[in-house]
């Protein structure tokens, strides 16, 4: 099973509160979910991509992945049983977060 999100699932922006709390309860989800079904062999994978090239983003500036390329690492998560995969710059977000927390939400906040 897999269960896209997107990486504010991980720090919310200041600009788009309600959308980040909402990814954030869909990856708790996908968290509970995964601990539930693991005893019945079923595989729960998070996809946390960032900004990604499609026609819903086609006005928005700043670095985009293209959904191939999610794509591609999301079927390679899939293949190792991965719990989680944060395709492209999203993959830094979790050191980042680790490393300097106060600095990384300001900045995700200001994007």
């Amino acid at each position: 099973m897999v269960i896209v999100s997107f990486g504010f699932a991980l720090v919310s922006p200041g600009r788009a509160l309600t959308y980040g709390a909402a990814k954030a309860g869909q990856h708790g989800f996908a968290e509970g979910l995964r601990r539930q079904l693991v005893r019945h062999g079923t595989h729960v994978l998070a996809v946390l991509p960032p900004s990604v090239d499609t026609r819903a983003t086609r006005d928005k500036q700043g670095k985009k992945i293209s959904p191939s390329e999610v794509a591609k690492q999301t079927l390679t998560a899939l293949a190792n049983k991965r719990s989680v995969v944060l395709p492209g710059q999203a993959r830094f977000l979790p050191v980042l977060l680790r490393l300097l927390p106060v600095m990384t939400g300001r900045i995700i906040a200001r994007g």
